[in-house]
């Protein structure tokens, strides 16, 4: 009998244990449970970037409960983040650890944000959710940059209304370099240029050995959601035009340094935000073949011209001999490539030009025509 009663404690023990891993364990990785219909639906569009050694989540609130009615009663969302280990490094945890259902790439609660924390313009816009994971609780850098995560969230309504879990969302933060310095635009007609200072330090102020490539991204005038880069391929260079752009229009830039890793890349931070309105200052050509004819108190004129998209009239210029200055005829511009001066006086001897005007907000004025005289009779 004294022999049995010690195995029957172990055999217990070990009961017990099995039932504790049974217990917490089962809560993630059990069968899923058929959600109630006025539970909010799952989001779907749950994205991950990895800039400037950060992770920031960028998701859109549900529109609609499970049954299809509005869901218009946010209480909170809840963000997980698990480790993506690879098959060594799964296999590393204890024994005991998973009869207790722990693992190391075990979900792990990072963010619980309140309705009333999502404060309009910095973590919440229309229903566009942006949340940002800095990787605090790792006690060491390399614990954060270069490991897999996984991300996904959970919509929680009042009254203890809970959504399926989003989509999956991976993110690998890398120790990437700083943002671009002294970034500087200049505008012309249609385009900016934009550029800036080579970078060649990493966040950690250590020397950068990789080759470095840059993005630029134009900033909203409201809200914080960058679209993707103006450039298709990442930038060798320090400067970037940006073309086919409205005049008079203000434009907003930001640009990131990138280093390439393989098929990864870490990128920066953004740089500092410039502005820029690109402006027509180009003036039209000048009208030529002017010609007149004199007749009984008048003088007609008549010219030729290659009118721009953009073109919106001509002035008539008019001085007499012996005047050392030009006087404007036509306040208002004409459109038509003839005019008659009658405010003329018989045999006196007056010189001519006619200028173009474009209809850009600098009203630009193209340089004068070929000269004419004409002396009425």
């Amino acid at each position: 009998m004294c022999v049995i009663r010690p195995c029957k404690s172990v055999a217990l023990m070990f009961l017990a244990v099995l039932a504790l891993g049974l217990l917490f364990g089962c809560g993630k990785r059990g069968a899923p449970m058929v959600p109630r219909t006025r539970d909010p639906l799952p989001i779907m569009d749950l994205k991950a970037v990895q800039r400037g050694g950060l992770v920031t989540l960028y998701f859109s609130l549900p529109a609609e409960n499970m049954d299809g009615t509005p869901f218009r009663d946010l209480a909170r969302v809840e963000v997980f983040r698990r480790t993506r280990l690879g098959p060594d490094e799964a296999r590393d945890t204890s024994t005991l650890d998973k009869l207790l259902g722990k693992r190391a790439d075990r979900a792990k609660l990072i963010l619980s944000v309140n309705e009333t924390e999502l404060v309009q313009g910095k973590n919440l816009l229309g229903r566009s959710v942006r949340l940002v994971d800095s990787g605090e609780g790792f006690a060491a850098p390399e614990d954060w940059f270069g490991n897999v995560f996984e991300y996904f969230v959970f919509t929680h309504g009042r009254r203890w209304r809970k959504s399926p879990p989003s989509n999956l969302a991976k993110a690998m933060p890398l120790l990437g370099p700083k943002p671009p310095e002294q970034v500087a635009t200049q505008a012309g007609d249609s385009v900016v240029k934009i550029a800036w200072r080579p970078q060649t330090l990493l966040t950690n102020g250590a020397p950068l050995t990789d080759s470095a490539y840059y993005n630029v991204y134009r900033v909203p005038n409201v809200g914080w959601r960058l679209e993707g880069p103006l450039n298709e391929e990442l930038i060798a260079g320090c400067s970037y035009l940006d073309r086919d752009l409205v005049n008079d229009t203000e434009y907003r830039y930001a640009v990131t340094t990138v280093v390439v890793h393989g098929e990864l890349f870490a990128e920066s931070a953004t740089s500092a935000t410039v502005s820029a309105t690109p402006a027509d200052h180009v003036a039209p050509s000048a009208p030529f073949g002017l010609e007149t004819v004199s007749g009984q108190g008048i003088v007609n004129l008549l010219w030729t011209a290659d009118e721009a998209p953009d073109h919106l009239g001509y002035r008539v210029y008019r001085k007499k001999t012996g005047d050392e200055s030009f006087m404007l005829l036509t306040p208002d511009l004409i459109i038509r490539t003839t005019y008659v001066d009658r405010a003329v006086f018989p045999n006196v001897e007056y010189t001519y030009c006619v200028t173009a005007v474009d209809n850009s907000s600098s009203v630009n004025e193209s340089g004068p025509s070929n000269l004419v005289t004409a002396r009425p009779r």
